[in-house]
This record gives structure tokens, C-alpha cells and sequence, in this order.
């Protein structure tokens, strides 16, 4: 056959095999281009001043990531170290005496200098702010730019470093040679007389053995979930559970509350171990299902079984949505339960944060359920997992968003039929009163003690438009964002690139679905970004939006990127049924992909459990102490609260979701020396919340860095001793040596370490004030 022949009958693949890569590599490089703020290079970038002189400087470096707060660079005044894993800009501040005594100054990216002299720095470094105060920010020039793929990132952020330059190039030139050797692959599949074609068809069921080949794929499916979890349950103790919004907050409480016998107390009963003292009202409800795990078998078990049991949730819940609903009438699919099986396994193996636990996990099997429901084919098992939903997913990550995806639903089946179905009707409102019977505890403060205010109140969430189209790029181009990751990239966005060419190929088959997933998406990333934008002011229109935190709308975004993985496999298969194999290709990639992103690959160099817990360590602190711990309070200092209340300690700083805002602005009133300080401790406490703790403004992200490396020591910090001692605090247990400790009253009693922990605690007794003079 000539080759203008084969072009011709092969346009699509030829057009795929071209495309592709320039589609990528013109989207990588406009999204670099366009914008000058970018992700931060994992060389580092050091910064040093030449100043004349020996007197010291009070020159201030900070790091302005992409999406946080600006955040303090620890230095020694004429050099800093930054290493982040995004960064927008750097600002120096300084008082005219130091910039008179400034000579020069040094920017090193990788192995690149980049020299100024004073004057170059006051010209290209110059800026002044909204109230006419004159500050210093890098250069764009300095700046780093994203791309769509990493390879391009490190590509157009070359400055200097050799080695990641070649392996840029490297990666890159595989990616190109991959992506071209599409067409030949896509070529060679395609022709149906070919052998390969006969072999494939083989591997696969034929129809009259479908029932027990489905049933032997399922089975490998639920396998293969199972092998993903064995780490998790092997390791067990040595397991790395997430620390950051999980262990450091909530699950040590619910071990807590279990262990206080104060479970079914009413609201106002304290609890007097978390912050001198907290109602029952604001810890969680004792018909939570993980809480009750927890209370029948510990904090770890419960841990563990909620990990089995939202993950098998998981691959049964998408492969029953595929294979009742999305492929149920494709007969022009191939091996459509393969697919299924595929895709359901990519949901399963998805990294949840362990916080969110069936929230999201389990939305494909609650939709596949209720469309049983308007279809009035449920069975007994759907109508359970609708009454048991409730009871393991979180209200504030997201349910609220489920549950409104739901009522849509209800609303556009009793549309289309023009008639009320009762039995959807009825476990909706069930599904709804479940929820709300399972926060009893919360509604009733809300709806009962308007007097209540909590630390909640005063944070601020409004953007400008920047910050609004910000979040709405990242939400598309990124696989992640707080605790919902949808790891759409590279792979489910490629399926979708090339499912997108078949169809323009074959525009006589509808993409109706396809296009209202995408337009689904599309719609939640717009709530998520436009909600707080200050034009619409929409947080003031309807407060229950700020109540209920409307932004976590967004997880349900990776449950519709798996099915647009899924309906993209479908148009490809159904393009050529050889196709199968490549569909296979783009499914096993994925896995491997997800398996990448797992807690044991991620974290494997953070803390354990037993690291985090270090229970043997404050078991033998404790011991020193020889007092029992209800008769005295503790404070930390670089420590996270959680690790002490969870080894029997009483704590007056916590991390929580919500506790009073009187207590907010006594721990305010504490910290307000070092608030003055750091600009990172004033947001930390004026707009975040969440944190009543002790953070010294010369180390604020101290408590990150307990456990991983010897930590230098805090030479001043200044906070209210005395109001500390007023709250019955005798003892601080801190991660660093405190210099200034005789000042605030302190002594150092001992420093703890050893005994299999990575921890070393300083130990410091609070004395009473001094008598007055008689």
C-alpha cells in the first residue's frame, strides 16, 4: 500500500500522532510565557549582601509563594537560604541606614550568580506599596515560570544548573520520541487482518463466557486494591500516616474523647484536657462511624479499617456507576467490563487524604444508587450505603456538595418524568436527616446559642480577580489542591486530547456526556473561584456560604475526572476495537501513576506513627514530672498540641476547627509581642484561626520541623509568662533551646531524647512570679 493511500485511510491517527505533541509542547510553553509568577526550583536560591561595615543589618528576606502567605527567610543577616516549593517573588525590607551601608548583592539560582551592585539593586529592585512606603521585590527576570509539563519547566528555568538542564532534555526527548511513536503503535493496532488483532481478541472474553470472565476481572480488581493497601496494613505502627490537617488535628481528639468516658455527655459538658477546658459541643459527634471505630478499637485500627473499607467502597461504588449507568447501553464499546474494572481500580487507588474518609470515596456509588433509584431498580445494599453515607463522610469537606449533587438529580428525574418518584424522594430526605442527626451536636449550636461565637468569625476568605483566575488555572492545570487531588494530569487529560480527535473524526457520535462532564467541571471550578471574589460579594449575600466553606464544592472534581477518564476510554475503544490494548496501556500507566503518589512513596521520609507519637519518649517525660497530669498544664513550644494530648497531657494551645473566639484573643493576647514580630504569626492568628499555639517569630514554622533535623535555638521569645501561669501552666515542653528562658521565669529542668523517637524535648518549669518587696 503507497503511503499517500495509508496517510488518507489513517488521517485520524496521523493527525493524533502530530498533534499531540504540539498540542503539549505549544501549551507548555504559552502557559510558561504567560505569566511571570512560578513555581520554585528544588536547587534553591541563596541570597547574599555585601554591606560596609561589621555592625550587624536588619535586612528582612521574604519568600511570596504562588498561592500562601508571604512567609519570613531565617538568616544571619547578610545571607538567606530559600527552598520552597512554590515561589512567586522575593522582598527585602530594610531601614535607610542599612541600604546606605549596602554595597552589593549576590542572587544564586542553582549555580548561576546574579550580582547587582547598590545602585542596580535600587533601580531594578525598587518598589513602593499603596501607601507610599518604598519596599524591595526580585526582578521578573529572577522569577521562575511554570509550565504545563515539568520537563519545559526546568527547561525555561535554566539558570545555570548543568546537570538538571540535561536531565530536562533528556526527559524531554523521551517524551517527543514516546509521543511520535503514537502513530506507527496506533498504526499497527489498527489494521484488523493483522495477527496481533487475532491475539487480542483472544485475551478477551468471548460473549458466550462473559458471566465468569466478569467475574474473574472483578475479582482481580478487588485483588489489586487489596495490594495497594498492604503496605499500610504491614507496616502498621511504622506506617506514614499524613500529618499535616490530620494526625496534627483531628483523630487524636476523637482517641481522646474516647478515653474520657465523655461520649454521650451533653453539649455543655467539659472536656478538661484541650485548652484549658473545651465543651463537649465542639468535638465530634459520637455517631460518627470513624469515631466509633476509634472507640471500639483505638486510634491506629481505626485508622486502618476506615483506609480498607473506604477504598474497597471506592472501586465497588465506580465500577457499579460504569457498569449500570455510564456503559450499560454502549454496545458499540468492546470489553466494556474491562474498562470499568480499569477505571474503578484508578478511583480506588486515588491518594484521599485520609481527613475526607467516604466523602469522596464514596460518591460513585451513592449517584450509581440514587440512578437505581429514578431507574427503580435498587437493591436492599444501595438503599444500606445511602443510610450509612452520612455516617462516614464530613460535612465540612465536602458532603454538603454530595448531597446538593443529589438534590439536582432528584430535581431533573421528577422533570424529565413529570412525576415525583417517592421512593428517591424518601431516601433523600433520609439521606438529608441523617446528615443533619449525625451533626446534631453543631446545628444545635448554631441554631440554639446565637451567643456562641467562634474563632471562625473573624477569618477572611475575599479575593481579588487575580486571585480568583489563579485559583481557577490551578484547579485545571495542577492534580491537587488541599485535600482533594484529582491526578488528571498528564494521562486522563491526554485520554481526553485524543478521545476529543476520534470524535471530531466521527462527529456523528454524540459526546453528549462527555461534554456535560467537562461542563461540569468547568461549573465547580468557576463556584471555587468566583465565590470569594470581593466584586460579588457573595459571602455577605448568603453567610451560610462562609459557614459551610462552599470552596470544598470541589470534591466532587475528581470523581468527574474518572469518568471523563472513563467515557474517553469508551470513544476511543469504540473507535477500533484493537484499541482495547492501548485503552489497557492508558489504564495501567495510570495506576502506576496513582501507585507513585501513594502515602508509603510520598512520605516515606517523614514520620511514622510511632515517630510522630513517640509515646515511650513522653511516657518517660511524664515520669520526671511525677505528678498526675490533671493537676498541672503544659504549653508547647515548636511541638504540635495533638502529640502531647495524645500522650495524656493537658494542653492550653490545641489545632482545631473551631473553638471559641474568646479563646482566640486570650492566646492573641499571649503571643502579641511575637505577633508584632512576624508578619507569618499575624496571619497565622488573624486570618487562618485554626492554630492557639506558641510560634516564635524567629522560627514560625518551627512545630515542621520537630523531628526532622537538630533545630537551633530560640534566642528571644517573648510571650505573656504571666498570663500563661494565670492559666495554670507549669511546665513548657519545647523543640528548641529557649536562650532567653530566664527572663519569662522558665528553668531548664531536662532534655529529653532517645528511646527510638527523633524528638528532643527541652523541658522547662514555669515558676510563679516574685514576691513583692515587704
Amino acid at each position: 500500500m503507497r503511503i499517500p493511500t495509508l496517510v488518507l485511510k489513517y488521517r485520524t491517527y496521523f493527525l493524533a500522532a502530530v498533534a499531540i505533541p504540539i498540542v503539549f509542547f505549544v501549551g507548555s510553553m504559552v502557559d510558561a510565557l504567560s505569566r511571570d509568577g512560578a513555581r520554585d526550583s528544588t536547587l534553591g536560591v541563596t541570597i547574599e549582601l555585601a554591606t560596609s561595615g561589621e555592625r550587624s543589618t536588619n535586612f528582612r528576606v521574604t519568600r511570596v509563594p504562588l498561592f500562601s502567605h508571604p512567609q519570613t527567610v531565617q538568616g544571619d543577616g547578610k545571607r538567606w537560604r530559600i527552598d520552597a516549593s512554590f515561589l512567586r517573588r522575593i522582598r527585602i525590607d530594610a531601614s535607610e541606614e542599612d541600604l546606605s551601608r549596602l554595597t552589593g548583592l549576590t542572587v544564586t539560582i542553582g549555580e548561576a550568580p546574579h550580582a547587582y551592585t547598590r545602585e542596580a539593586f535600587l533601580r531594578d529592585w525598587s518598589r513602593t506599596n499603596a501607601e507610599g512606603k518604598r519596599y524591595f521585590e526580585s526582578p521578573s527576570s529572577l522569577r521562575q515560570h511554570r509550565s504545563f509539563l515539568p520537563v519545559f519547566g526546568q527547561i525555561l528555568n535554566y539558570k545555570g544548573q548543568s546537570d538538571a538542564a540535561l536531565a530536562a532534555l533528556r526527559d524531554a526527548g523521551a517524551l517527543f520520541f514516546g509521543l511520535l511513536l503514537l502513530f506507527p503503535l496506533v498504526w499497527f493496532l489498527s489494521v484488523r487482518e493483522h495477527r496481533l488483532g487475532a491475539i487480542a481478541a483472544r485475551l478477551m472474553e468471548p460473549p458466550e463466557r462473559a458471566s465468569t470472565r466478569h467475574r474473574w476481572v472483578t475479582a482481580l480488581g478487588f485483588f489489586l486494591v487489596a495490594l495497594y493497601l498492604a503496605p499500610l496494613l504491614i507496616l502498621n505502627r511504622d506506617a506514614h500516616i499524613p500529618i499535616g490537617d490530620y494526625l496534627e488535628q483531628t483523630p487524636p481528639l476523637f482517641e481522646l474523647l474516647a478515653r474520657s468516658g465523655k461520649t454521650f455527655a451533653p453539649n455543655h459538658e467539659i472536656l478538661p484536657q484541650v485548652i484549658h477546658g473545651i465543651e463537649r459541643k465542639l468535638l465530634p459527634s459520637e455517631i460518627d462511624f470513624f469515631y466509633l471505630l476509634n472507640w471500639l478499637f483505638g486510634l491506629l485500627p481505626a485508622i486502618l479499617i476506615s483506609q480498607l473499607l473506604l477504598r474497597l467502597v471506592a472501586f465497588w461504588g465506580m465500577l457499579r456507576l460504569l457498569s449500570d449507568h455510564l456503559f450499560a447501553r454502549e454496545t458499540d464499546i468492546p470489553y466494556r467490563h474491562l474498562l470499568s474494572v480499569g477505571v474503578a481500580v484508578c478511583f480506588a487507588v486515588m491518594p484521599f487524604h485520609f481527613a475526607t474518609y467516604l466523602t469522596i470515596a464514596g460518591i460513585p456509588w451513592l449517584w450509581s444508587a440514587f440512578l437505581a433509584l429514578a431507574k427503580r431498580r435498587a437493591r436492599a445494599l444501595d438503599v444500606a450505603f445511602i443510610l450509612f453515607y452520612p455516617l462516614f463522610s464530613m460535612l465540612h469537606l465536602g458532603s454538603f456538595a454530595v448531597i446538593a449533587s443529589v438534590v439536582a438529580l432528584f430535581a431533573f428525574d421528577a422533570w424529565r418524568r413529570r412525576r415525583v418518584n417517592w421512593k428517591f424522594a424518601a431516601l433523600l430526605a433520609a439521606l438529608i436527616a441523617l446528615t443533619v442527626v449525625k451533626e446534631y451536636r453543631l446545628f444545635a449550636m448554631v441554631l440554639f446559642e446565637p451567643g456562641f461565637v467562634s474563632q471562625r468569625a473573624a477569618m477572611e476568605f475575599d479575593h481579588n480577580l487575580l486571585s480568583a483566575l489563579t485559583f481557577a488555572r490551578e484547579l485545571l492545570m495542577t492534580n491537587s489542591l488541599s485535600f482533594f487531588k484529582t491526578m488528571h494530569l498528564p494521562l486522563i487529560a491526554g485520554a481526553l486530547a485524543l478521545a476529543g480527535l476520534f470524535l471530531l473524526a466521527r462527529p456523528e457520535r454524540a459526546p453528549r456526556r462527555l461534554l456535560l462532564l467537562i461542563l461540569g467541571i468547568l461549573a465547580i471550578v468557576a463556584i471555587r473561584s468566583f465565590t470569594y471574589w470581593d466584586r460579588l460579594n457573595l459571602l455577605h449575600v448568603l453567610p451560610v456560604l462562609k459557614t459551610l466553606n462552599i470552596s470544598r464544592v470541589i470534591a466532587l472534581l475528581p470523581v468527574l475526572w474518572c469518568l471523563v477518564f472513563a467515557e474517553s476510554l469508551g470513544v476511543i475503544a469504540a473507535r477500533n476495537r484493537n484499541l482495547i490494548l492501548l485503552c489497557l496501556s492508558l489504564i495501567l500507566a495510570q495506576i502506576g501513576f496513582l501507585i507513585a503518589a501513594q502515602e508509603e512513596v510520598v512520605n516515606r521520609n517523614e514520620l511514622s506513627f510511632r515517630q510522630f507519637f513517640s509515646q515511650e519518649l513522653f511516657a518517660e517525660i511524664k515520669g520526671y514530672i511525677g505528678k498526675d497530669p490533671k493537676d498541672y498544664r503544659i504549653v508547647n513550644v515548636g511541638i504540635q498540641p495533638t502529640i502531647t494530648l495524645y500522650n495524656g497531657f493537658y494542653n492550653v494551645d490545641a489545632y482545631l476547627a473551631v473553638y471559641p473566639m474568646a479563646y482566640k484573643e486570650r492566646f492573641m493576647r499571649i503571643m502579641e509581642k511575637e505577633i508584632a514580630k512576624s508578619r507569618d504569626v499575624r496571619y497565622i492568628y488573624e486570618k487562618n484561626g485554626y492554630h492557639v499555639q506558641i510560634f516564635p517569630a524567629e522560627n514560625p514554622f518551627l512545630l515542621y520541623d520537630f523531628g526532622k533535623k537538630r533545630i537551633p535555638p530560640i534566642e528571644r521569645l517573648e510571650v505573656h509568662a504571666g498570663m500563661l501561669r494565670d492559666m495554670k501552666v507549669q511546665y513548657a515542653l519545647s523543640a528548641a533551646e529557649i536562650k532567653n528562658h530566664s527572663e519569662l521565669r522558665w528553668h531548664l529542668l531536662k532534655v529529653f531524647e532517645g528511646r527510638g523517637s527523633p524528638y528532643r524535648v527541652y523541658l522547662y518549669g514555669c515558676l510563679p512570679p516574685p514576691l513583692p518587696d515587704s
